[in-house]
């Protein structure tokens, strides 16, 4: 195995410590990646294990970029051990560790954004950036980060505030999924990417609001639109728990894969809207949920009845394509397209 790093990637790089991270003189910024232990290179499958490493040494060209670009700005790069599983807890020497800096980005296998909201950006007030589950094509010309951010913003903000002061919010397609959300504003967010001000956190790539409220209707999740999905999906759904699941395929191995994960977490923790126009890779989980006119439930994975292995291919996020969408009975988007 030979890796090299990407140079054709490095624009895009800059751009998001600019831009996303918003990095300025005099800040101390931390690049964090989980990395497989000596163990983990025996018993884990090697596909992963190549992932991982690959995305170490990206940090690490991360890194040397903030360092040559950012001269007045104190870059370090820290590796920390795969703990194959998302949203792991951290001892007290990793969190006073992370403190000290301003500014961190995190790239990794696993997401420790939940962990990380709550230790460092809220309690000590930080920024930070996640982009969990990724690899360097999120860095890509023309990419899902090569983007107008100032304009993704302005979207979203113009989005979101309709959705905020609505009491139903709706989404249909032409393959059947139907949802209605009655609006909870208090549970309801957004992420834009731009990182600026203390307190703040974002996934990257970036262009997604989640609606939170009780939720009731048809979900369809198209055969193709996760990785070896060899069926169409239904859930019917029932304030937040999935009443039913159909899949069309009943030989799928997919299904029969999954059916521990589909059956025991039955309750929606939460949908989202992506709105990123240059996000077109559904195979890349954070790319995925950014998708503009793509919806995404998420399962509240309470318990964890599967390995930690197979949760890397499926993180309990269900897509349905080109959704339109309706508050109060009026439509606001259709097409990919804000409808005044």
């Amino acid at each position: 195995m030979i890796i090299q790093s990407n140079p054709s990637i490095n624009k895009t790089i800059e751009k998001m410590l600019r831009v996303n991270l918003a990095l300025v003189d005099g800040e101390k910024f931390l690049i964090l990646s989980d990395y497989p232990s000596p163990k983990d290179m025996i018993d884990k499958p090697s596909d992963m294990i190549e992932r991982m490493l690959k995305r170490n040494l990206l940090a690490k060209q991360i890194a040397k970029i903030a360092s040559e670009k950012f001269p007045n700005v104190h870059t370090e790069f820290f590796l920390f051990e795969c703990r194959w599983k998302h949203y792991p807890t951290f001892d007290i020497d990793f969190i006073q560790k992370i403190s000290k800096y301003d500014v961190i980005y995190v790239i990794s296998e696993f997401s420790i954004t939940d962990t990380m909201y709550l230790e460092y950006i809220e309690r000590h007030k930080k920024r930070a950036a996640f982009s969990p589950m990724s690899d360097e094509t999120i860095f890509r010309d023309d990419g899902p980060l090569d983007i107008d951010q100032n304009k993704l913003e302005e979207e979203l903000l113009t989005i979101y505030a309709k959705i905020k002061k609505a009491e139903i919010c709706r989404i249909y397609n032409g393959i059947g999924t139907d949802i209605e959300i009655n609006v909870d504003p208090n549970m309801t967010g957004y992420e834009t990417g731009i990182v600026d001000m203390p307190g703040k956190g974002s996934n990257l790539p970036a262009g997604e609001i989640a609606v939170g409220g009780k939720l009731n209707g048809t979900y369809v999740v198209p055969r193709g639109w996760l990785e070896d999905l060899d069926t169409t999906l239904t859930l019917t759904i029932e304030n937040n728990n999935i009443k039913e699941y159909k899949a069309d395929n009943e030989e799928s191995k997919w299904f029969n894969k999954h059916y521990l994960l589909l059956n025991e977490n039955r309750k929606i923790g939460q949908i989202a809207f992506g709105f990123n126009r240059k996000a077109d890779n559904p195979f890349l989980q954070i790319e995925l949920d950014k998708m503009r006119g793509v919806a995404i439930i998420a399962i509240a994975i309470l318990t964890n009845p599967l390995e930690a292995d197979s949760v890397v291919s499926f993180s309990g996020h269900l897509p349905t394509p080109n959704f339109t969408m309706e508050v109060d009975g009026k439509i606001i988007f259709k097409n990919g397209h804000l409808i005044p």
